[in-house]
């Protein structure tokens, strides 16, 4: 069944937002390895993208809850143009630097919360809410296909040939974007905008206390941030696990990565059906599951195809965990508090990842390689029983 031509128009944007998304991964650390031989210094620019969400990532919210989101994306994506596009110009011309690519990666990454915020609250005013995990799916699919496939190997490919294309080609494709939601704009200003809801709304606290209070979003927050900690230690890690257990080596990396991003698309797809034949809970509980043996089983094993095999469970699960809690929080959330409680689940989630990164090289260091993913499952085991306690019975999600 067709999610409408409002959608579609956003759903083209949200991919070409990804794809350029995915060209910069690839492109940003092979320019600051071309800069710099530090390893320090280059994971700084990779940490600088992500730092945005832990320190302005709920003022993302409640701006977003204030202006007309449609417009926020169209202003965002037009100054991320400029910032990416700067970038290109600066390799051109050999004024280059890492300090300068810092900043780049910095100003991207607040463009970033407060674009991905916004386009959450889209979502619900251009579908109905029964067929919010189909839409919220093809957006997962959007994004898992551009950020992990086509977008990487664009960005490594074009850096190869001229080292200031892949961000000239990523500057393009957020005008593109920029275009296309100024025409889904046009098309639905009412419905997508929300203007008249948009005004004088009460502030970060409120939307913390709101999600304190409302036991399913808390619960899922808590899951969500749990689950991502535990991710982030062993896949922060995988490249060395990857090499010294698996034998994988460099030139197949990638592919091992990307054999798991098949498993997001998979979950990104399936999703919406999943969960009408099973209902939310089961598909929460079942998605925490999933995620506890899929990284079990790359912990115990010594096979770059089984290891292969379970990272694809692993992005499934993930995937449908993302797109279901999002569309319970669509569903549960006022629509003028859906941007600060959007950003501040956000904001959890990528404190949690960061120390879970960090938790991960300790118990790696400390222990063995396999520690952090042998550690995670009895932890996503116990979170995924205490989940279905939590939410037992819950009629209203």
């Amino acid at each position: 069944m067709s999610l409408g031509r409002p959608f579609a128009l956003l759903w083209s944007a949200a991919a070409l937002s990804n794809l350029g998304d995915g060209v910069r991964v690839a492109a940003f650390p092979l320019l600051a390895a071309q800069l710099t031989a530090n390893p320090v210094v280059i994971a700084s620019v990779a940490a600088a993208e992500f730092l945005p969400w832990v320190l302005f990532g709920p003022f993302a919210g409640s701006l977003v809850d204030r202006l007309p989101n449609l417009r926020v994306m169209l202003f965002v994506n037009a100054v991320r143009a400029v910032v990416i596009g700067g970038v290109s110009v600066a390799v051109v011309t050999g004024t280059m630097s890492v300090p300068l690519l810092v900043v780049a990666a910095v100003a991207y990454g607040v463009g970033e919360t407060l674009y991905d915020t916004a386009n959450s609250t889209v979502v619900p005013a251009l579908v109905p809410l029964d067929r919010l995990e189909r839409a919220n799916g093809r957006l997962s699919v959007a994004e898992t296909s551009s950020n992990e496939f086509i977008g990487p190997v664009l960005g490594a490919a074009l850096f190869g040939l001229l080292a200031w294309s892949p961000f000239a080609v990523h500057a393009g494709a957020l005008l593109v974007s920029v275009l296309l939601l100024s025409a889904l704009s046009r098309q639905s200003p009412r419905r997508a905008v929300l203007e008249e809801e948009s005004t004088d709304q009460p502030g970060v606290l409120v939307a913390v206390r709101h999600l304190l209070r409302d036991p399913v979003q808390r619960t899922i927050t808590a899951a969500t941030a749990v689950i991502a900690a535990v991710d982030t230690a062993w896949f922060a890690i995988l490249v060395v696990y990857a090499a010294r257990v698996l034998e994988v080596p460099p030139s197949a990396y990638g592919l091992l990565l990307a054999v798991g991003g098949v498993g997001g698309i998979a979950g990104g797809v399936l999703v919406d059906r999943i969960s009408a034949r099973l209902g939310v809970v089961p598909v929460l509980v079942s998605a925490m599951l999933a995620c506890a043996v899929s990284q079990l089983a790359i912990g115990l094993t010594a096979s770059a195809w089984v290891a292969g095999a379970a990272l694809a469970v692993s992005s499934a699960a993930f995937a449908v965990w993302n797109v279901q809690g999002l569309s319970v929080r669509q569903r549960r959330s006022p629509s003028v508090m859906l941007g600060r409680l959007t950003s501040v689940h956000r904001t959890t989630v990528a404190a949690m990842s960061g120390i879970g990164g960090l938790l991960g090289g300790v118990a790696a260091e400390a222990y063995s390689v396999r520690a952090p993913f042998l550690i995670g499952f009895p932890v996503l085991v116990v979170a995924a029983v205490v989940l279905a306690v939590a939410l037992a019975g819950r009629q209203d999600l």
